[in-house]
């Protein structure tokens, strides 16, 4: 077994090495910089808590999938707040002539949009990881280019991916997922 000072010194030398990296990683994944440095620094926190369990081989790799897990882990904390609450532009509310709905049909229609969006949020999680990461990046807007990028994939990977989400969501809901804008296949 290793002392604790192996093991500082074997962190030391990993975080020197690969700090640099992970940042540009985790930038070419779609982060602000100040953002990936946060980011790299809680991918080597964990790299520390699990030291006892890392067998040395592989230091990119092991490093790369950390700095991959948590960096989707924030994509999906960043779609969940934005569930949370609606922006609405004030031109849309000034615009605004009709009178306003019903409370019953209103709270109706909010409560089904509410099941459909559980609905399709648990589809999703039901999806294969490398379809359902090429889906939350997709969905988070980034390019067919900058998904390959991220994931490390073929371009017809990638379309592959999302046409498979998209079959995949479709007989899990039993009818065509509302609310997305599907690409079509030359979209890039």
């Amino acid at each position: 077994m290793t002392s604790s000072a192996e093991k500082d010194e074997r962190f030391r030398y990993l975080y020197e090495k690969y700090y640099r990296s992970v940042v540009g990683f985790l930038v070419r994944f779609g982060f602000m910089r100040d953002e990936a440095r946060d980011l790299a620094q809680d991918v080597f926190v964990r790299l520390y808590e699990h030291m006892k369990n890392y067998r040395g081989e592989a230091e990119w790799r092991f490093l790369e999938v950390t700095a991959r897990n948590l960096a989707l882990n924030r994509v999906r904390e960043r779609g969940a707040l934005k569930r949370r609450g609606t922006t609405v532009p004030l031109e849309a509310v000034a615009e605004t002539a009709g009178p306003a709905p019903a409370p019953d049909v209103e709270l109706a229609a909010r409560q089904e949009a509410e099941r459909l969006h559980d609905k399709l949020r648990k589809a999703i999680a039901q999806l294969p990881d490398g379809t359902r990461s090429c889906l939350l990046l997709w969905l988070r807007e980034c390019s067919y280019t900058e998904i390959q990028g991220i994931l490390g994939i073929t371009m017809d990977a990638v379309k592959s991916r999302l046409h498979d989400a998209r079959l995949r969501l479709k007989a899990l809901l039993a009818e065509e997922p509302s609310g997305i804008a599907w690409p079509n296949d030359d979209d890039s």
